[in-house]
């Protein structure tokens, strides 16, 4: 913690860069601090020093905070050539980078589990179009229900596991799914059509 006087000697420095430096600093180690609360409940009342230690005390909790309130999203950030030139890729520099990032050690690691998941509602609105006349009408249970459906579809049994509220896919079996939701749509379609140009 710093003097209020030697802060304000060094705010009005006569070199722009000595100012610059200390311009956002008197709130923060001057003796005049405000009260501020931490999550931790102590206070830095006024009169008493705030070091170093409690000042990324408070940042810390800060960003907590903001990282508990939000939904990070990490971005990857491949560089294609090292010319700098559009449309070329070097395609062993791509897979270093790719390799030295852990994606290649995390999508190996998403292969050997399940890293796709739905709720059982939410499958069985989505997939009952490939299983018609499946499901009876009228109140089924929703794991009995998925479980009947898988059978219909006869996915591979190390494709898939039941869970106790949701259904656990490996990689690539929802996309097959899909491509299969799709085709039955299309077709569903095509017909609809027809019959209402007669």
């Amino acid at each position: 913690p710093l003097n209020d006087n030697i802060i304000d000697l060094l705010q009005k420095s006569s070199d722009q860069f000595v100012g610059l430096l200390w311009k956002d600093l008197e709130n923060i180690v001057s003796m005049n601090a405000a009260q501020s609360e931490t999550p931790f409940g102590s206070k830095v009342r006024k009169g008493m020093f705030r070091t170093v230690s409690q000042l990324y005390k408070e940042q810390l909790s800060k960003l907590m905070l903001v990282l508990n309130n939000t939904q990070p999203n990490f971005v990857r950030c491949i560089i294609p050539n090292h010319e700098k030139r559009a449309g070329k890729i070097s395609a062993h520099l791509v897979l270093d980078q790719l390799r030295c990032n852990g994606v290649l050690e995390g999508i190996r690691i998403c292969r050997q589990g399940f890293p796709n998941r739905m709720l059982f509602q939410e499958f069985k609105q989505r997939y009952e179009l490939l299983t018609p006349n499946v499901i009876p009408k009228g109140f089924m249970d929703g794991r009995k229900a998925c479980q009947k459906m898988l059978e219909v579809l006869e996915l591979d049994t190390n494709s898939y596991r039941i869970g106790q509220s949701k259904i656990f896919f490996r990689a690539g079996v929802l996309a097959h799914l899909e491509e299969e939701r799709d085709l039955k749509l299309t077709e569903i379609i095509t017909i609809f059509q027809a019959f209402c140009r007669g």
